[in-house]
């Protein structure tokens, strides 16, 4: 019994401590102090890379937008053609007053090189062919005939051309002008010498075995300039406009000029020439050797004869050119 009572106090102690008395608060726990957050460590920032320049397509003549683009295309090649119409300026042909000289047609064609120096510049040189010359016609009247005598000179030559182009970079069709030095070396020359003689009467034309009686009898012949320089050199302008067909491929169009620094003709050749020939005796089926007296101050535009003397002459040409090109 007194096991029992002890069991029952013990049980009532615990669900006293367990249990809180009602209308009594339950004590407040403490509050837990607040964690700081560890301090990050320092960090640099990081340094920014160099970005490459980025590699725009653009257009020769175009100005660069900002520090960041640069220009893809710095070299332009191309093809070149077109039409020279040529003459010789200076003094009277051959040193004989009265002696003119008409313009003769020609061509030229060439490589065009181009290197980009700025938006609105470029060098510009290249490897060309080029054909001038000039032609004169001397008529004469004797009692029983006239004479008309045409020669036609023409030169060609190999020229390298260096010089400046200016473009006003107006984007796809751009304006330009060209001016600079050229030389020249001779690649060939020819002479075409015609005679047409018209008599009062009807007579036999001097060299026709035939012996037929004619009204009028004509005269050809073809041979190398006497004396013809082989070095040429003088200056070229140009005025045209470039058009863009693609971001590479393009065409221009323009008109030209140039004019020559040295004389065409060297007068110490020409004397040689001459009087290597007035020595040789005429072949069969050509011109008659008194004909050829008759004509000779026409014809021969070397000759110093009647009071002439050496004649300083320069190549005068305007050019029409025209090409495609093609730029990297």
């Amino acid at each position: 019994m007194m096991r029992h009572a002890s069991l029952l106090s013990v049980l009532t102690a615990a669900v006293g401590l367990a249990v809180p008395c009602v209308g009594e608060a339950a004590p407040a726990a403490k509050p837990k102090p607040e964690a700081k957050p560890a301090p990050k460590p320092a960090s640099k920032p990081a340094a920014k890379t160099a970005q490459p320049k980025k590699k725009v397509s653009k257009k020769r003549g175009e100005t660069k937008k900002n520090d960041e683009e640069e220009e893809e295309y710095q070299w332009t090649i191309g093809l070149t053609g077109g039409g020279n119409f040529a003459n010789i300026g200076g003094e009277s042909l051959g040193g004989v007053d009265g002696v003119e000289t008409n313009m003769n047609a020609g061509f030229n064609v060439g490589l065009l090189v181009l290197y980009n120096l700025a938006s609105f510049a470029d060098v510009e040189f290249g490897l060309g062919y080029s054909t001038k010359g000039y032609s004169t016609e001397v008529e004469s009247k004797l009692p029983t005939q006239t004479q008309v005598v045409t020669v036609d000179d023409t030169f060609s030559y190999i020229e390298i051309p260096i010089g400046i182009r200016l473009n006003y970079p107006a984007g796809s069709i751009r304006p330009y002008l060209s001016a600079g030095l050229y030389v020249g070396i001779l690649a060939g020359s020819e002479r075409s010498t015609t005679i047409d003689t018209t008599f009062n009467a009807p007579e036999v034309c001097p060299g026709d075995a035939s012996g037929q009686l004619s009204e009028t009898c004509n005269f050809n012949k073809t041979a190398e300039v006497p004396g013809a320089s082989t070095f040429d050199a003088g200056f070229k302008a140009q005025l045209g406009a470039e058009f863009d067909v693609t971001d590479s491929f393009g065409v221009f169009a323009g008109v030209g000029y140039s004019r020559s620094f040295t004389d065409p003709l060297d007068e110490t050749k020409q004397v040689a020439t001459a009087s290597t020939s007035s020595a040789q005796t005429p072949a069969e089926g050509e011109m008659p050797a008194d004909m050829m007296d008759e004509t000779a101050g026409g014809t021969d535009t070397g000759s110093t004869a009647a009071g002439g003397k050496n004649a300083s002459q320069a190549h005068s040409v305007i050019q029409a050119v025209g090409g495609l090109f093609y730029q990297f």
